[in-house]
């Protein structure tokens, strides 16, 4: 699926029924930010959507990456991390 990498994601109202490692990927720092998404987790598949590459948990804490109004269903989890959004 996809994977960012040095970049910003910014996705919305779609609907992941299939993946197979991971529905979001990321390295080298990048922004992932889901809203309204749909994610149904195969009987025998990964439950979590995130995928965090090439990096060590001491780096990738500082990445941010967040989920607002996203559907998780068949045990599907997101792990959010990084700065809460902040408006102004």
């Amino acid at each position: 699926m996809a994977r960012c990498r040095h970049g910003y994601f910014h996705v919305v109202d779609n609907d992941y029924t299939e993946w197979q490692l991971y529905a979001f990927g990321g390295s080298a720092a990048p922004t992932i930010n889901s809203q309204g998404n749909r994610f149904v987790a195969q009987p025998i598949s990964h439950k979590e959507v995130t995928k965090r590459m090439e990096a060590k948990e001491d780096e990738w804490r500082g990445w941010n990456w967040r989920t607002e109004g996203d559907l998780m269903v068949n045990g599907v989890f997101f792990t959010p991390f990084g700065a809460e959004i902040s408006i102004q």
